[in-house]
């Protein structure tokens, strides 16, 4: 069982150019199911569309609805190909139950490894379901239902996807909700009206301004002679986005004024205290004398004096237990007076509201997110190109110049650095993928930091050199100890260094220093390069975020080292901070990580001086990666048979005798863990060392490995130092 958050793994995975056509189709798919289910005039409408809209957005087999029944009992309201039988055998039988306040969807991948599932075993196999995911539907934050979401084969869906399904189900309890209060609701016929008409027009467009301002003059003159709507920024202040006014005549001048008086200005707003306790405010009968002392501003003043405010209600727009912004109604000329009887009522109207807020603001991420994955794809794709033609030169030249020594050491060297330019992007790629699982283990031990951050800076040198950088250090005099993990931390350090050196022009400096700060250990690394823009500077660490300055691109880069660096310090507990005096003033990058005591001194291990030669198996399908593992393996005195496939494995083990098979997961036929297990099962080899060379480095790949009986999971390109080193080991 998984919760949300899993990543999605296909056998096959999609082309970049078709994953996001499949996203931008999902989009429109998931706005017309807005438009739908909004329109919906009855709940069997309701679930019809939401349904169908499920099978059409995410990749499921079947689908059903279950709602909370008045007995507590949680019973199928709709479905799609689910038989008779199996319904009446799960209904109100689930082995998982949510909390009563709020919830996360919750994934079962594969029936059969799951053993809460074995009272349901046979129902499950007979209707063919595989795999499961239970999307709840929420009230004010409380479970009234669930989606399920039902596949034929074994599968775990990704965060988009759950993203994409949570985004279906407040829509969906949204309307059912719309729905119920429209046949529950007694009241004037204004106000039924109003809010059949509300729910429209919330759930017809995922365009903010639009569906406010919408709100906010379908609420004048039914409701109130003026409506303003203030949504919370970034810094957490209310600013007025929306504003309707029975005399149409005073909308301008209110829209002026919201842009320029901020409620968070006044420490006695109403509408702050609206927005931090998430309760309504209600003044039955306004007092002007009472407003120009809580006001102080004359101007504004002026603008309530012309209104003349006699009665009003401000109630929190809200959604998944958050307000994000209020919505305030007030009676001017009318006679009318707001009391407590119109408090439930408005609250409806602003909880409503605040759903839209927050569909509108997802379906904004979504786009954003789109659009950040396609200059993404183009600028891996410019990153790849690079290093690959530098190879193809390199080798061309290896072909047109063999005997010219000078040729060869330029050559090698050449491919040598770009294939390690290569493998650190889809390194990185591949920890951000991670670290945004919660999947990166750390390998805490004690960890002294001068000699971890010379030795990061050691391996920056060239490139230092390169670029005519100077670079001054300034570290601690005596040992500086932590707890943590010294490769990530060296990770971290690399980063931030690259970026420095990345954005510093030739002949610029960089700085690095390392200090003690009370119970810290600072790392600081300065350089006078490129700088950070002030709008920029809060999203320097954002996954796969770049500001427009042109040294990056000389350089290189996916925008995603600053992002890794974050993650890895927030993972030992630290903080890592950004400054900079703006545009082409250098930038500064401050590491605060807990220092630790020394550790007691202990013995060094004796280490063996020489190495054992070894009879080794090479299976390997690609013909040139084979050959150049097997001549650096004879290189090492090692006796190399080389293998393409399963069979031939097989069929040559007992004859050779390996004390080592260098095993490739991706084979024709007979993949590299099934020729696993059948190696264990022959008694030549059943303590053969086994070591995976493959391309699969996923955590399941590695668990799939050690189940299988290989010693060593591997995940190329294998430095030939770790490939010794594995070798050393032994059976």
């Amino acid at each position: 069982m998984n919760h949300a958050g899993t990543a999605s793994e296909r056998p096959t995975a999609p082309s970049p150019d078709s994953e996001l056509q499949q996203r931008l189709d999902q989009l429109e798919l998931l706005h017309a199911l807005t438009e739908t289910v909004g329109q919906a005039r009855s709940l069997d409408e309701i679930f019809a569309a939401a349904l169908d809209g499920l099978l059409a957005i995410l990749p499921a087999d079947r689908a059903s609805i279950l709602l909370f029944d008045p007995d507590g009992v949680m019973r199928f309201k709709a479905w799609r190909s689910l038989s008779d039988e199996y319904r009446r055998a799960v209904e109100g039988h689930s082995p998982w139950q949510w909390g009563e306040e709020g919830a996360e969807p919750i994934q079962v991948d594969d029936v059969d490894a799951e053993a809460s599932l074995q009272p349901f075993r046979d129902v499950i196999a007979q209707e063919g379901i595989r795999a499961f995911a239970f999307i709840p539907l929420l009230r004010a934050g409380k479970v009234v239902g669930k989606f399920m979401l039902y596949c034929d084969s074994p599968y775990c869906f990704g965060p988009e996807e759950l993203q994409l399904a949570r985004a279906i189900a407040r829509t969906t309890s949204f309307a059912v909700e719309r729905q119920r209060a429209e046949e529950g609701l007694r009241g004037s016929e204004a106000r039924w009206r109003l809010l059949a008409e509300s729910g429209a027009v919330l759930a017809s467009s995922l365009e903010l301004a639009d569906t406010l301002s919408a709100i906010a003059h379908l609420a004048v003159p039914a409701l109130a002679d003026l409506c303003l709507i203030h949504l919370c920024d970034d810094a957490g202040s209310l600013r007025q986005v929306a504003a309707a006014h029975i005399d149409p005549s005073q909308e301008r001048a209110l829209e002026e004024l919201g842009g320029r008086h901020l409620p968070s200005d006044n420490p006695r707003s109403r509408l702050m205290s609206v927005l931090e306790s998430g309760e309504p405010a209600l003044v039955e009968e306004l007092d002007l004398e009472h407003l120009e002392e809580m006001l102080e501003d004359g101007e504004l003043m002026d603008l309530v004096h012309e209104i003349q405010p006699r009665s009003a209600v401000a109630v929190p727009l809200s959604a998944r237990g958050r307000s994000v912004g209020t919505l305030s109604l007030i009676y001017t000329l009318s006679e009318r007076r707001f009391d407590r009887d119109d408090l439930p009522f408005v609250k409806e109207l602003g909880r409503r509201a605040g759903l839209a807020v927050d569909n509108a603001q997802l379906y904004g991420q979504l786009r954003d997110d789109d659009r950040r994955k396609d200059e993404f794809l183009a600028m891996l794709a410019h990153e790849l190109r690079n290093p690959l033609a530098a190879v193809v030169n390199a080798v061309e030249l290896l072909r047109l110049r063999p005997e010219d020594a000078r040729v060869r050491t330029m050559a090698t060297d050449m491919v040598h650095r770009q294939t390690h330019h290569m493998a650190r992007l889809i390194d990185d790629l591949l920890d951000v993928s991670r670290i945004t699982r919660g999947r990166i283990p750390l390998r805490k031990d004690a960890v002294e930091l001068v000699s971890l951050v010379r030795h990061a800076v050691d391996g920056y040198r060239p490139r230092l050199e390169r670029q005519e950088q100077q670079l001054s250090l300034d570290l601690s005099s005596h040992p500086v100890w932590l707890q943590g993990d010294a490769a990530r931390l060296e990770q971290v350090v690399g980063n931030l260094l690259d970026n420095a050196t990345k954005f510093t022009a030739r002949g610029g400096a960089v700085a690095v220093t390392v200090e003690e700060a009370g119970d810290d250990a600072v790392i600081r690394i300065a350089d006078s390069g490129a700088g950070i823009g002030g709008d920029f500077l809060p999203h320097v660490f954002d996954i796969f975020a770049q500001e427009d300055r042109s040294l990056a691109r000389t350089q290189g880069g996916l925008g995603i080292g600053l992002t890794l660096a974050r993650s890895l310090v927030e993972l030992h507990g630290g903080r890592v901070e950004a400054t900079s005096a703006g545009l082409g003033k250098g930038s500064t990058f401050e590491v605060r990580l807990q220092r630790a005591p020394a550790p007691q001194a202990e013995s060094e291990p004796s280490v063996a001086s020489g190495q054992e030669a070894h009879k080794v198996m090479v299976v390997e399908d690609e013909p040139d990666t084979a050959r150049a593992l097997s001549e650096i393996l004879r290189l090492w005195d090692c006796e190399v048979l080389t293998v393409p496939d399963g069979p031939a494995a097989l069929a040559a083990a007992g004859r050779f005798g390996p004390d080592v098979v260098l095993l490739d997961i991706g084979l024709p036929g007979m993949d590299g863990y099934e020729l696993a297990r059948e190696l264990r099962a022959l008694p030549e080899t059943s303590a053969t060392r086994i070591i995976a060379l493959t391309g699969y480095g996923q955590p399941a790949d590695r668990r799939r490995s050690a189940a299988a009986g290989i010693d060593q999971h591997l995940v190329k390109p294998v430095e030939p130092s770790v490939l010794k080193e594995a070798l050393a080991k032994g059976p």
